[in-house]
């Protein structure tokens, strides 16, 4: 999450200090109360979908044409990945 004076302002409304304490029960109660059809299950149509060879597929082209290697010779915390062969027009 930000930080600073911005984040700050928009939460005016959230309490940093002097929290309730409450058994997770009565959390569980709450929550409950407020969202009453919540079933707790994870939605499979969520997320990125991917068809499992072209995942597959473009990994496997994107490291036979790159390797992760130093960019910087003063500074060897510098790695990137780094494409290995020119321009796919000169190579067809």
């Amino acid at each position: 999450m930000k930080g600073g004076d911005s984040t700050t302002y928009k939460r005016q409304d959230i309490p940093t200090t002097g929290y309730e304490k409450i058994t997770l029960d009565e959390r569980d109660d709450r929550h409950k109360a407020i969202h009453p059809t919540d079933t707790n299950t994870p939605k499979e149509n969520m997320g990125v979908t991917w068809n499992a060879q072209s995942k597959h597929c473009k990994l496997n082209e994107f490291y036979t044409s790159h390797i992760y290697t130093f960019v910087d010779e003063a500074d060897l915390s510098k790695k990137r990945w780094v494409r290995i062969s020119g321009n796919k027009e000169a190579e067809e």
